[in-house]
């Protein structure tokens, strides 16, 4: 193994303890002997061991001593260079060197760092890091510029005693800098080396801007560092809107750069919310989707966005939005009344209504521009949209009642059942309370639930799919279908629901609950909701799903844990996750190898078709068939009463292994290989699994 500490030549040692006590840098001394100043410069930073014969007896004449005593080992002193070393390059202890709190880079990868080591101590450091004189009391006093990974790497072989800390063989170039230079002359030398990562590299512009902020503006950054202006102010951007949740996200993988611009544009609750579920989204758009869920484009307001006093979100893609709703809705309201108190000078009348349907039996139906007609500026109570309807002429008589009120929601009570008397002991009263504790638990958590769904249409509509593809065994998560449990909850028809023009139509039924008067009511109802806009009908939606949540009897199935988890909300035996935990679970969960495939399956089937179908409907459907194929080298499965099917060979002479060779439509026709419809195929094993046994064994063939 080389020995490091001979990387330094002993005549580099004793020029620079000689120069260093008499205050010379490497231009005093060359132009002080008369050598080139070259050959100075190669001898400190270890591309040269001597110096030419001419050279060395000019250096020894200088100094009054014989060029034999400029080539022995001296003892290292522990003083520092002076001021005239600085601009030059030259060799230091690494004893007198400490990292700096100011380098961007605050992850050191101890795998890389342990090669670089390796490097060294074959052929030394190869280039010198900067360092600016800055001495603390009680610390060394050189700290580190540019070049923590060089010095770290050298800190490693001095603790496995391959490298001596006292001797001068680090080479540096000492500069003058003040601590906004410094961190500009760190970022700049980690942006040319290794790749900095994004928060580390922002968190260095942020401190630039911190130290000055009138000297150190964005384009004054981007033209230090050698970048744009509008990449410093997004970096710096994406650190000031980033939760901490999402920060650790994105150290751990599992955010990028575009996404992390996405997602900073959303208050950190809803940063959390998204995060929670991040593995979702595929795409941008659908990241977008999400962090925009309810939000208000800008385009729709009647009002001066520069006289708006809240606050405004611009997405990656150069979309703005609203952040808060009701601060747009409160502008946009008084926009609409502004608007109709301008138009009164030009008509008979105009007036602001907010509302979510036009009210066309107060106006004749016709239009006119005859005296008396006027303008009404209707504004939509949720979505903000407003229209303006003009030459409108009142009718002399309401040709329909008022909308009758909704009924009150109906009070929810609850009767204990009553033991017979000679049944009730001292013992049971310990285990009625702790049933009733339960059911407290369990009905809190339904409501907690609810409310959240409610709020979310998204994870409604999946909700109402997830439970529609359940299994038959499973009990499932909603309490009855769309078509098992007519009406919808009255508190969507009453004032200030999404549905509230419904509420002349509909009547109450019982449980809460409101239906369509009459058939001819239904047909109006159905006319009102196709013209609704998307997102009243997605809070409605959502709403109605919430209230079908069933209330669980015993253990809570996986679904609804599941529900709850992704809700951050506690299950009865569970305490709610922490936002640590939640970000600690998105990461285990991206480092989480797939499933290994069940090896204890009696049969294996695979589907030959150009899309793979879900593995575990495939399962279920070898399980099923398995009893009834007993090595056939061809099997067809069909419907009962029908040609449909599907036809399984077997693969070779291996009995444990087939596939779904064709499938066969309702004309007995046969399609293969990439002819097969997925759809149709998932279709038929789905039929197929509802049958009973003694059935299915009448189909295969």
């Amino acid at each position: 193994m080389p020995d490091t500490t001979l990387l330094i030549s002993p005549l580099a040692a004793s020029l620079f303890e000689r120069m260093r006590a008499a205050g010379m840098g490497i231009p005093d001394l060359a132009k002080a002997a008369g050598i080139p100043k070259a050959s100075l410069e190669r001898l400190f930073v270890g591309m040269a061991t001597d110096l030419p014969a001419a050279e060395l007896g000019a250096v020894a004449a200088f100094f009054g001593v014989e060029p034999e005593a400029l080539t022995q080992a001296v003892q290292t002193g522990t003083g520092l260079p002076a001021k005239s070393f600085r601009g030059e390059r030259v060799l230091l202890p690494l004893r007198v060197l400490r990292r700096s709190s100011r380098n961007p880079r605050k992850h050191f990868d101890p795998e890389t760092l342990r090669q670089l080591a390796d490097s060294i101590r074959s052929f030394g450091i190869l280039q010198n890091l900067v360092v600016r004189h800055d001495p603390q009391p009680g610390q060394p006093e050189f700290v580190i510029v540019a070049g923590e990974r060089r010095f770290r790497a050298a800190s490693l072989l001095a603790e496995a005693g391959d490298l001596d800390p006292d001797q001068p063989i680090i080479p540096v170039a000492v500069v003058d800098a003040d601590d906004a230079r410094h961190t500009a002359m760190a970022i700049l030398e980690n942006l040319q080396r290794e790749a900095v990562h994004p928060l580390d590299e922002a968190q260095g512009f942020a401190d630039l801007i911190a130290l000055d902020p009138d000297r150190w503006r964005p384009s004054t950054i981007a033209q230090e560092i050698g970048c744009s202006a509008r990449h410093v102010q997004l970096r710096v951007g994406m650190l000031q809107k980033l939760c901490d949740q999402a920060q650790r996200a994105m150290r751990a993988g599992l955010l990028t750069v575009s996404q992390a611009y996405v997602l900073g544009t959303a208050s950190h609750a809803r940063q959390a919310e998204v995060l929670r579920h991040i593995d979702r989204y595929q795409t941008l758009q659908q990241l977008r989707d999400a962090v925009t869920d309810g939000l208000v484009p800008v385009t729709r307001a009647k009002f001066d966005l520069d006289g708006f006093a809240g606050r405004i979100i611009t997405l990656d893609n150069g979309a703005r939005y609203f952040a808060d709703r009701e601060e747009f809705l409160a502008a946009q309201r008084a926009a609409g009344k502004s608007l109709a108190d301008a138009m009164a000078e030009a008509w008979a009348w105009a007036e602001f209504l907010e509302d979510g349907w036009f009210p066309a039996n107060r106006f004749e139906p016709e239009r006119s521009d005859e005296a008396g007609a006027g303008v009404l500026v209707l504004m939509h109570p949720i979505t903000g949209v407003i229209t303006i309807h003009d030459e409108l002429l009142p009718r002399q008589e309401q040709a329909r009642p008022a909308p009758a009120p909704a009924p009150a929601p109906e009070p929810e009570t609850w009767t204990p059942s009553v033991a017979p008397q000679d049944q009730t002991t001292a013992t049971q009263a310990p285990d009625a309370t702790q049933r009733r504790r339960d059911e407290e638990q369990v009905a809190q958590l339904r409501q907690s639930l609810a409310d959240r769904i409610a709020k979310d249409s998204r994870t409604a509509l999946a909700l109402l799919l997830a439970d529609a593809l359940r299994s038959e065994e499973d009990a499932g998560v909603l309490e009855r279908g769309p078509s098992d449990d007519p009406g919808l909850p009255a508190s969507l028809c009453r004032s200030g629901g999404p549905l509230a023009t419904l509420g002349g139509d509909v009547m109450p039924i019982g449980r809460g609950r409101v239906a369509a008067r009459d058939e001819e009511a239904t047909g109006l109802i159905l006319s009102r909701l196709m013209s609704m806009p998307m997102l009243q009908l997605l809070e409605a939606f959502a709403a109605w799903v919430a209230d079908h949540l069933a209330t669980p009897a015993g253990d809570l199935s996986p679904a609804l844990r599941e529900l709850a988890r992704g809700y951050g909300i506690a299950t009865p035996g569970q305490p709610q996750q922490s936002a640590d935990q939640d970000a600690q679970d998105l990461v285990d969960r991206a480092r989480q190898p797939d499933p290994a495939p069940d090896a204890d399956l009696p049969l294996l089937i695979t589907y030959s078709g150009g899309n793979q179908i879900d593995g575990r409907l495939m399962e279920r459907f070898a399980v099923a068939v398995a009893p009834f194929i007993d090595g056939q080298r061809s099997v067809k499965v069909t419907l009962p009463d029908s040609k449909i099917g599907l036809q399984l060979s077997r693969c070779g002479d291996d009995e444990s292994r087939y596939e779904i060779s064709s499938y066969i439509d309702q004309s007995g026709c046969h399609w293969s290989h990439s002819c097969m419809s997925k759809t149709r195929v998932v279709a038929f094993l789905r039929e197929w699994l509802r049958k009973e046994e003694a059935e299915r064994r009448l189909t295969i063939h």
